[in-house]
C-alpha cells in the first residue's frame, strides 16, 4: 500500500511525496526493489498556483 507525505516547504510551496514500494521497475527497465517516489510540488502564487503530476493510480491520493 502506498504511503504519502506532505511537507510545508515555505509559505507558498508544498512538497507532496508518495512512497510506492509495488512498483519494482522504473520505465519498466531498471529492477528497484525498494519501489518508487513520486514528488510533487504546488506553488501558491498571487496569480494563481501550479500543481503536480504524478501516476494516474496514485492521483486519488494525491487528492487526499
Amino acid at each position: 500500500m502506498p504511503t504519502s507525505e506532505v511537507h510545508q516547504v515555505t509559505d507558498d510551496l508544498t512538497l507532496i511525496r508518495i512512497n510506492d514500494a509495488r512498483v519494482k521497475y522504473f520505465e519498466s527497465q531498471w529492477h528497484i526493489p525498494e519501489g518508487i517516489t513520486y514528488n510533487s510540488y504546488v506553488l501558491r502564487t498571487s496569480e494563481g498556483q501550479c500543481g503536480p503530476s504524478c501516476n494516474s493510480a496514485q492521483m486519488p491520493r494525491w487528492l487526499e
